[in-house]
C-alpha cells in the first residue's frame, strides 16, 4: 500500500488546521518582527543582551497564548504594539523570582548580528544622538515616540497613554519639535532653521 494515500494520512480537523494556520503566521511574523523589538528596546536604554532578552520573554508569552489560546491571540488588536509593551515590563521588570537572572559571559564585544539593520554604523552620529534626545524626553512623549518610532497607529498610543487620538497626534508632534529643536541646537544649528 502506498505511504501517501489518504488513509495513511490522519486527516486534521478544522480546528487544527485553523492552528496551524495560526502558528505558521505567528514564526513568520517572529523573524519580522524580533529585530525591531530588540532595536525599540535598545532606543529605551537597554543594552543589546537585556533588549534581547525581553524580546524572547514578550515572544515567549506572545506563543503561549498563540499556541494555547488562540482564539484570544487573534483577538490581540495590536500584535506589535503588545509585544512591545511586554517587553517593556520584562525589562522594567526587578530581578527576582518572575526573572531569572541566567549569568551570562559575553562572547565578543561586536555581536555577530546586528539586530537593527543591515549596518551597524546605523547606531552612528545622529541614530546616537536621538536617543540621547529621546531619554531627555518627558515620559509621556517618550513612550510615544517610541511607539511612532516603530510605526504604531495613533489609535494604539492613545489608548496605552489614556488619551484621546487627536491628544496622542498631538503629544508626538509636541515631542517631535522638541527633537527638532535639541537636535538642530545640538550640531551647531538654530532652531528655526
Amino acid at each position: 500500500m502506498d505511504d501517501d494515500s489518504p488513509r495513511s494520512k490522519p486527516s486534521l480537523t478544522a480546528t487544527e488546521i485553523r492552528l496551524q494556520a495560526t502558528q505558521a503566521a505567528f514564526v513568520d511574523w517572529f523573524r519580522q518582527e524580533l529585530p525591531s523589538v530588540v532595536g525599540d528596546m535598545m532606543r529605551r536604554g537597554a543594552s543589546l543582551q537585556d533588549a534581547q532578552d525581553a524580546a524572547q520573554e514578550a515572544f515567549l508569552e506572545a506563543w503561549r497564548l498563540c499556541a494555547g489560546e488562540p482564539d484570544v491571540w487573534r483577538r490581540v488588536e495590536h500584535p506589535r504594539g503588545w509585544v512591545r509593551k511586554v517587553a517593556e515590563r520584562a525589562w522594567s521588570r526587578p530581578p527576582g523570582e518572575r526573572r531569572r537572572q541566567v549569568p551570562a559571559t559575553p562572547f565578543a564585544v561586536v555581536p555577530d548580528h546586528v539586530p537593527y539593520g543591515e549596518d551597524p554604523a546605523d547606531l552612528a552620529g545622529p541614530h546616537v544622538d536621538l536617543i540621547r534626545e529621546l531619554k531627555r524626553l518627558p515620559p509621556v512623549q517618550r513612550q510615544a515616540m517610541h511607539y511612532r518610532l516603530d510605526r504604531l497607529p495613533y489609535a494604539f498610543i492613545a489608548r496605552e497613554l489614556g488619551v484621546s487620538e487627536q491628544r496622542a497626534r498631538d503629544i508626538v508632534k509636541k515631542a517631535r519639535l522638541e527633537l527638532a529643536a535639541r537636535l538642530n541646537t545640538y550640531r551647531g544649528g538654530r532652531p528655526d532653521e
